[in-house]
């Protein structure tokens, strides 16, 4: 039996020693005048700590959420993590080579674009993920795309990446691609700096993920979050944007950040404009961004 399991199981019965002994102790430190550094106060001051440890660690789960700060861009983004789906091969090749004086510029052009071929049913997939970056550009440092396997978007990532890694508002920031090595063991790999390395650059032969496959997607985003801890990225600074990918994608996003302080996030596709939850203590709360 793990330790966890031990504790769960003898902390109730330890509280309830300790609260038969509070009434007798208190009884005798304040009307008999009895020595209050004895076994049985200690205890009690130890059981009263470590309560207070245990409520303090779950809070959220008792304290609504219309209780938290509400304080403007106190959850300001600085780690997003994206689902990166699969784009068209032609329209990618022809925005990879567009020259544009910014990433805004480019963004105001790509949207200008894609709202005259959304008639014709034919849209870039990559809007929206790009439109997220671009919104927390200012305060963002790491970027970190969940791609599908095989055939999949794994295989276009790093034109994703070198569309970025062309504009100079967007040099500072750090891009992460989430691979799964053959032993179904996970990591982070890291683009090349240079982006004339970009064109045939593999990731090491890592693979992407099933985007219909659940479990594996969670196990994915819990190691991109402990990934995270090791890093010492706070929390509080991260978003998961759920927007790309499958239904089963999103859903595992966004169960990943249940009372973690983790924001979830997406992109309306109507305003053009991120959206982002805090989802904890079993409710959601609407954050500014």
């Amino acid at each position: 039996m793990s330790f966890k399991k031990f504790a769960i199981l003898a902390l109730p019965l330890f509280f309830m020693i300790m609260v038969s002994w509070a009434g007798d102790e208190l009884y005798n430190i304040f009307f008999l005048k009895g020595d209050f550094y004895n076994i049985r106060a200690c205890c009690i001051i130890f059981g009263a700590g470590l309560l207070y440890i245990l409520i303090y660690r779950n809070r959220y789960k008792f304290i609504s959420p219309y209780n938290r700060s509400k304080v403007k861009n106190h959850n300001r983004v600085k780690h997003l993590v994206l689902i990166l789906s699969m784009a068209d091969e032609d329209l990618t090749k022809k925005y990879k080579n567009y020259q544009c004086d910014n990433f805004k510029a480019f963004l105001n052009k790509l949207l200008k674009e894609n709202k005259i071929k959304k008639q014709d049913g034919k849209i870039w997939s990559w809007e929206m993920p790009l439109i997220a970056i671009n919104h927390h550009k200012k305060s963002l440092k790491a970027v970190t795309l969940v791609c599908s396997k095989k055939e999949g978007s794994i295989g276009q990532v790093q034109d994703f990446c070198y569309i970025c890694k062309k504009y100079n508002e967007l040099n500072n920031i750090k891009f992460f691609v989430a691979g799964q090595k053959s032993d179904d063991s996970f990591e982070l790999l890291k683009p090349p700096k240079d982006i004339k390395e970009y064109d045939g650059f593999n990731f090491n032969g890592s693979d992407g993920f099933d985007f219909n496959d659940f479990d594996q997607l969670i196990k994915c985003y819990d190691f991109i979050l402990s990934e995270f801890k090791k890093k010492k990225y706070s929390y509080k600074h991260t978003a998961i944007d759920i927007t790309g990918g499958q239904k089963p994608t999103s859903i595992a996003a966004a169960s990943a950040t249940f009372n973690k302080g983790v924001l979830t996030q997406y992109v309306d596709t109507n305003t053009k404009k991120p959206i982002a939850y805090d989802l904890r203590g079993g409710y959601s709360l609407q954050v500014d961004i």
